[in-house]
């Protein structure tokens, strides 16, 4: 085993053991390994990994922490790795909002794969759409990159299309968003596509069984704006994981702070704790020891002490 190898073993065992808010210098430590640091990852996610964490609990924050480091180590073997994650995350979690990003800033190596999975219709509409999206993302403007995408998509709006049942609920998102893609790429052979999606309905609304509703994905209106300004390939560009992480992480260190201060405020104030020794009667034996009565014995000192320490 290399010097570098059992180094980034021993970090991610740190990170496994601080999975809550880790510290920003062991992040920048496992981070700074760059590249090198996919395969001790990969190594690390195994059945029993996905198995004791989900027990323990603490899966989404670790993978998390995963996510974000493949996503920032600049190497191409990090995409089917978080390619994979996509079948071992819930959809309503918000942790598989965090895979497109990383898959973004993984560069060009990441696009086949996506457009992969957005073609992939065993699969619900929710990794189906961030996949054309984040694979449209990725293109930019660059024209080859851009003609790659929009062939793919155009080739999944033309499979619904030619399909004689109606469209689920599923996929008429999926449509939604291809045509959406696809006008954003400003893809000219796409558009008799979008306008006969819009015309056999599978665009535009859903049907229910109380009339219709719109879906705010896109309209026509949307589709001619986006053509008239020549596409929108990127929308956003992803930060680095640690450029906002050191900020929420100070953030959530003054919010402990500020509750911790909060609950001493709240406290009731500490009360001195009065030892009370038992009630000695004047004609009961001295607590001395001396075998006379109290009365003849300590009475006149501890008087004479009690009406000192109520001088004070």
């Amino acid at each position: 085993m290399t010097k570098p190898l059992e180094n980034a073993r021993a970090l991610l065992d740190k990170l496994a053991e601080r999975w809550d808010w880790p510290p920003p210098a062991l992040l920048e430590e496992i981070v700074a390994i760059g590249g090198e640091i996919v395969p001790v990852i990969a190594e690390r996610l195994t059945p029993d990994f996905f198995r004791k964490a989900r027990t323990e609990g603490h899966l989404n924050s670790q993978l998390y922490y995963f996510v974000q480091i493949l996503g920032d180590s600049g190497n191409p073997a990090a995409v089917p790795i978080l390619f994979n994650l996509y079948g071992e995350i819930d959809e309503d979690n918000d942790l598989i909002d965090a895979l497109p990003d990383a898959l973004e800033k993984l560069g060009p190596e990441a696009i086949g794969p996506l457009l992969r999975l957005a073609e992939d219709d065993s699969l619900s509409w929710f990794p189906r759409v961030s996949a054309a999206e984040t694979a449209r993302n990725i293109a930019g403007n660059d024209p080859a990159q851009s003609r790659k995408v929009a062939a793919v998509l155009r080739e999944i709006l033309s499979g619904y299309l030619s399909q004689s049942d109606p469209p689920d609920d599923d996929a008429r998102d999926v449509i939604a968003s291809v045509a959406a893609e696809l006008a954003s790429l400003n893809d000219l052979e796409a558009r008799p596509l979008i306008e006969a999606a819009f015309d056999a309905d599978l665009v535009g609304h859903r049907p229910t069984g109380q009339g219709e509703i719109d879906l705010p994905m896109i309209d026509r209106e949307g589709v001619a704006e986006l053509y008239a300004e020549g596409g929108r390939t990127r929308f956003r560009v992803p930060r680095p994981f640690l450029e906002y992480y050191r900020e929420n992480y100070r953030q959530h260190q003054e919010k402990l702070e500020s509750d911790r201060r909060l609950r001493l405020l709240e406290m009731p104030p500490a009360l001195d704790t009065v030892v009370l020794s038992p009630r000695i009667g004047r004609n009961d034996p001295c607590w001395c020891s001396s075998g006379l009565k109290y009365k003849k014995c300590h009475l006149a000192d501890d008087e004479k002490e009690k009406s000192q320490l109520c001088l004070l």
